[in-house]
């Protein structure tokens, strides 16, 4: 375990009303452009001397239950303009629930409404906790592999040519990586071990042809544990060569979690609330070697009062 544990829970809703209140506060959340919840604590970053070299937002395990539907496609859609993209951290539907096809094809629709381009990285609950986990990637590659194409990025996007779900792109000199690393059942060692070299060598040749990298950040699903030895061993070696701050942004544990949690000191851990819960966090990566990640977990408009 690296940090902090959250237990999955599965949530039932058998009031029929609590239906139209969370629907009647997606519409008020739209209209009113701000965050779903003003109580949020703004990150302990707070400093803003300077400007951001990229600010981004990021937002994990969501849809999970029906009136989260409505929450979501508000907050899409109301993604603020200084925000370059939106990453999806993987879980786009609860954990029990069927993984039929109209799921994905939903949720897909539903990140497409974003004005900014969407990346998205697999999650266990649609991909390896499935009951047929070969079906379910398939519906996963045929609604979100090469996600962000559909905005046609200012940005150049590369994807690993034998794990095409893998890509990277740089912006002001700013590495992103995302990574199929995912949390849940270990439903074949033997490829559970292959994609966590994939992602090793993936991340280690990005940030070799991209040397002029000030920052890395590495987006994937898994809250790390026991399962990801491996991954976390290469993370640190990875790491302390590239010297430089670093980032690992998740979801999967379904509660705020900001650390540094892998014994590294230019390595930070940000793990998102669970979408249901709370708005996308806006990230913001500054020149600072004390706070490079700064975040604001309250969405709203730029411009609007605090």
């Amino acid at each position: 375990m690296y940090g902090g544990c959250c237990v999955r829970q599965t949530c039932r809703v058998s009031i029929p009303g609590l239906r139209w209140i969370f629907l009647a506060a997606a519409i008020l959340y739209l209209s009113l452009g701000t965050g779903w919840s003003r109580t949020c604590n703004v990150a302990a970053q707070t400093r803003q001397s300077e400007d951001p070299i990229v600010v981004f937002y990021a937002v994990g395990d969501s849809p999970y239950v029906f009136f989260e539907v409505p929450l979501l496609a508000a907050q899409v859609q109301s993604l603020p303009a200084d925000g370059e993209f939106l990453v999806h951290l993987g879980d786009i539907k609860l954990g029990a629930a069927p993984c039929e096809e109209a799921v994905y094809r939903d949720v897909a629709r539903l990140l497409r409404r974003s004005p900014r381009p969407v990346f998205i990285v697999p999650g266990d609950n649609e991909w390896n906790d499935c009951r047929d986990p070969r079906e379910a990637w398939q519906l996963w590659s045929k609604y979100f592999l090469r996600f962000e194409e559909q905005w046609h990025p200012s940005f150049p996007v590369v994807h690993q040519s034998e794990r095409p779900e893998n890509f990277a792109f740089q912006l002001r000199h700013v590495l992103f990586v995302g990574l199929n690393l995912v949390g849940g059942t270990v439903h074949d060692p033997s490829e559970w071990r292959r994609r966590h070299q994939d992602n090793s060598r993936w991340l280690e040749t990005k940030i070799a042809e991209n040397p002029d990298a000030t920052h890395c950040v590495v987006m994937a699903h898994a809250l790390l544990r026991e399962p990801h030895q491996d991954f976390v061993e290469a993370l640190r070696r990875i790491a302390r060569r590239f010297s430089r701050p670093m980032l690992y942004l998740h979801g999967d544990g379904h509660a705020w979690i900001f650390d540094q949690p892998f014994g590294v000191p230019n390595v930070w851990r940000i793990q998102v609330d669970r979408g249901g819960l709370a708005p996308p966090v806006q990230i913001r990566i500054h020149q600072d070697s004390r706070q490079p990640f700064q975040y604001d977990r309250r969405l709203r408009a730029p411009g609007s009062a605090p």
